[in-house]
């Protein structure tokens, strides 16, 4: 039987909420999601345990309907807003983030064999994936995990957090997520933790939606003082950083981040806990203090690799770091060197400057990375974590330069497969942080049809190590993948240029950045000849 819930304000209309034995299905169906389970409330609506018509289970959202909203809501603008998410969605792969089916505009769930009434009022479905699995929330207010097992989630929110603001992985349409929570975190048996709900989720660069709901401890206090404030991606670093707090101390963070003592009281508390669990408490204690900063110009947003390094016990981390220290002096040289001088004497001028590089990402996964004089061989990873973490080579820390420009002929694997994306990065000032390059990059790559209706050659910017930029940067055609080329990069004052045969690409970046020279591959091996790298102060 249908129920009827209360309004939360005195405003709001009704809700017609569904219960077991009751159908949702769209105007035109008389039946298709058949509800098994009680609805669970949440602040953007009730979800529902549901049985499509073939047998499949799928998650059902029933989206909570604004006060005052018309006959005609969800609009058509709405509808559109929350296919473009599921599209975006789509296009990454990330076990961590939940696969969205279906979204549509119905009537109120009703019994088997019942159409909706003349008149019905309309509500948005959000129909997903099926988990099997608790929310972070309830395994830890009920004590069925410990601490030091929530914090290891934590790696896993942040992957997620992190594909879904990177232009790369969602194919140049990042998406903002607005209402992560523990309760938004379903932990499951094969997957590990899983972000859910799409509901509030918007596209980079959209306008702000001051009805969205706001979530006591996990809302950035930006939106809590300004709805109207346009969304960026630094309210999920807020929550992110919300979301390890609980984790640690088990409550909700204070609200009142602006006040030196109430900031100073939260470190305490991230502090103790962390020695408590015997991992890095100043370490964990700056990362999670910096994704918690009043401020969003001052608020940090973490790596997922750096959280890994954070919340790993002290004894793993030091002998992970020795087992991968000792396979990189066995696999490769980790000096640095330039070929420097001309013929009649010294100069401090590079002629030729092919340093050997050192590979990065190798403590996430085993990957090849060669070089031969002046000819790298990069064959990065291929499972499902291909975006989970960053592969190449770089010159390393050290040697740091604020200008660079690096020449190089790729050949990328003909074999490769065109249905995924694969690519070359260089990010020509980049620092070495928990073995992934961060700052400023460039990249030339395959864009396949499954996440564009016009796959092809590409050349876009990238931020890494999330890979988000801004959205409205268009890519820009480039010669195809498949055969050998030469491509120019150019990092210099606040530009950042790619030239690959004569096409070229220019960016504007927010600062002068300084550092290394790091390569990276993705989606397929490739071989890079006649490399040069000229810094300059």
């Amino acid at each position: 039987m249908s129920e009827t819930f209360e309004p939360t304000s005195a405003s709001g209309p009704q809700e017609e909420v569904g219960g077991q034995g009751d159908w949702i299905a769209r105007p035109d169906e008389l039946e298709a999601y058949r509800i098994v389970g009680r609805p669970v409330a949440g602040g953007e609506g009730w979800t529902y345990e549901t049985v499509y018509r073939q047998g499949q289970r799928r998650a059902v959202k029933q989206l909570r309907r604004p006060p005052q909203a018309g006959a005609e809501w969800p609009s058509t603008s709405d509808l559109a807003r929350w296919q473009d998410v599921m599209t975006a969605l789509a296009t990454v792969d990330n076990e961590h983030l939940v696969r969205v089916l279906e979204v549509f505009a119905g009537p109120p769930p009703r019994p088997a064999g019942t159409r909706a009434a003349a008149g019905a009022r309309r509500y948005a479905y959000v129909v997903m994936e099926w988990l099997e699995g608790s929310t972070l929330e309830n395994l830890l207010r009920n004590g069925e995990i410990d601490r030091v097992e929530a914090v290891k989630h934590v790696y896993e929110l942040a992957s997620a957090v992190s594909a879904l603001h990177s232009s790369t992985q969602m194919d140049g349409t990042p998406l903002i997520h607005l209402d992560i929570k523990p309760a938004n975190c379903v932990v499951t048996a094969d997957r590990g933790l899983v972000l859910v709900d799409i509901g509030t989720m918007r596209l980079l660069g959209e306008g702000p939606d001051p009805r969205r709901p706001r979530s006591l401890g996990y809302t950035a206090p930006e939106y809590t003082r300004a709805p109207e404030r346009s969304p960026a991606p630094a309210a999920d670093h807020y929550a992110l950083g919300a979301v390890t707090y609980f984790c640690l101390v088990g409550e909700v963070p204070p609200g009142d981040m602006d006040s030196a003592a109430v900031r100073a009281s939260a470190r305490q508390r991230v502090e103790r806990a962390a020695a408590e669990i015997k991992v890095p408490r100043t370490r964990l204690g700056d990362l999670v203090m910096g994704m918690l900063a009043a401020d969003p110009a001052d608020r940090s947003s973490p790596a997922p690799a750096e959280l890994l390094e954070a919340i790993t016990p002290e004894r793993r981390r030091r002998r992970t770091l020795m087992l991968v220290a000792g396979a990189a002096v066995i696999g490769v040289v980790l000096a640095f060197s330039l070929v420097m001088g001309n013929e009649g004497g010294t100069s401090s001028t590079p002629v030729s400057s092919v340093p050997n590089l050192a590979p990065f990402g190798a403590s996430h996964a085993s990957f090849t990375a060669r070089q031969a004089g002046d000819s790298l061989q990069i064959s990065p990873p291929l499972g499902t974590n291909r975006y989970d973490f960053l592969w190449g080579m770089s010159t390393g820390p050290g040697l740091v330069a604020c200008g660079s420009v690096v020449d190089f002929d790729v050949t990328m694997d003909p074999s490769a497969d065109r249905e995924s994306g694969f690519g070359v990065g260089v990010a020509p000032r980049s620092s070495i942080d928990a073995d992934q390059p961060s700052g400023s990059s460039v990249q030339y790559e395959w864009v396949p049809r499954s996440v564009s209706s016009t796959p092809g050659s590409r050349i876009r910017p990238a931020l890494l190590p999330g890979g988000a930029w801004n959205a409205r940067t268009q890519p820009v055609m480039a010669p195809d993948v498949g055969a050998t080329h030469h491509v120019h990069v150019i990092g210099e004052g606040k530009g950042l240029e790619m030239t690959v045969d004569g096409v070229r690409a220019s960016y504007d970046v927010p600062r002068v950045e300084c550092g290394g020279v790091a390569i990276r591959a993705w989606g397929t091996s490739m071989t890079i000849r006649n490399l040069r790298i000229k810094l300059s102060a």
